[in-house]
C-alpha cells in the first residue's frame, strides 16, 4: 500500500546509516582482513594554525581517514575515495540500500588489495 511505502522510504535514511557505521566498523575491526585505524586531517593543532591565519570567514573542517595500519610502510598504497556525501568505506549509499554491502561497501576491494599486497588509505571527503 501507498503508506507502507511511505514508511519504508521515511526508514530508508537510518537504515543506510545503520549499515554505513556497520562498514565503517568492520573496516576498523579488521574484519576485511586489514585492520584500519582512523584519523583525523588537518590534525587538531594544524586545524588550529590554519584557522588563526585564514581570511575571516573561511572555516576549516577536519577529515577522518581510515588507514590500514602500517600504511607508510607498504610498497603500494590503494587510495579509495568514496561518492559524495558518503561515509568512508561506502562507495555508495544507493548500492549499499540495494545491492548490499557487498557492492556498496569497500570491503572487498580492501580485501583484494590486501592480497595484492597493497596498503589501503580511504579518503572521506
Amino acid at each position: 500500500s501507498p503508506a507502507d511505502q511511505d514508511g519504508l522510504r521515511d526508514g530508508m535514511p537510518d537504515l543506510v546509516s545503520a549499515v554505513s557505521d556497520y562498514v565503517r566498523a568492520s573496516l576498523l575491526s579488521g574484519s576485511c582482513l586489514a585492520p584500519m585505524e582512523t584519523t583525523l586531517l588537518p590534525t587538531e593543532a594544524e586545524l588550529t594554525g590554519a584557522q588563526e591565519s585564514a581570511e575571516p570567514g573561511t572555516v576549516y573542517v577536519p577529515c577522518e581517514i581510515l588507514l590500514q595500519r602500517n600504511w607508510f610502510e607498504a610498497d603500494d598504497v590503494a587510495v579509495l575515495c568514496p561518492g559524495r556525501g558518503n561515509v568512508a568505506g561506502v562507495w555508495s549509499r544507493s548500492l549499499l540500500l540495494f545491492g548490499g554491502t557487498r557492492l556498496g561497501s569497500m570491503c572487498d576491494f580492501v580485501k583484494l588489495a590486501y592480497a595484492k599486497g597493497f596498503a589501503t588509505v580511504i579518503l572521506n571527503p
